[in-house]
């Protein structure tokens, strides 16, 4: 799939993500399992008429899933400085 634009991207990124055990199944090797690009090439993706691409808001999503991830991240960083005050404080 030749992604062209943001929302054939976000597809795509969207279908390996919830395929990926799957995909992951597909390596071959030993101690180290490998996905050649030939394996890679071999993916049957299914693509989405451009009506449906455009009706789903997977860039929303994205935006959405990254300010969550930010507000976290922040959320952490808060928390790790109040247990440090917090430990000093106690001592």
């Amino acid at each position: 799939m030749i992604c062209d634009n943001l929302k054939k991207a976000t597809f795509l990124y969207y279908y390996l993500q919830i395929n990926r055990d799957e995909i992951a199944n597909m390596a071959n090797g030993g101690a180290q399992p490998n996905l050649s690009k030939a394996l890679i090439e071999e993916l049957q993706i299914l693509k989405p008429i451009d009506v449906v691409l455009n009706k789903h808001p997977f860039q929303e999503i994205i935006n959405l899933r990254e300010s969550i991830t930010r507000e976290i991240s922040g959320l952490n960083k808060i928390k790790d400085l109040l247990l440090s005050k917090l430990a000093t404080t106690e001592n």
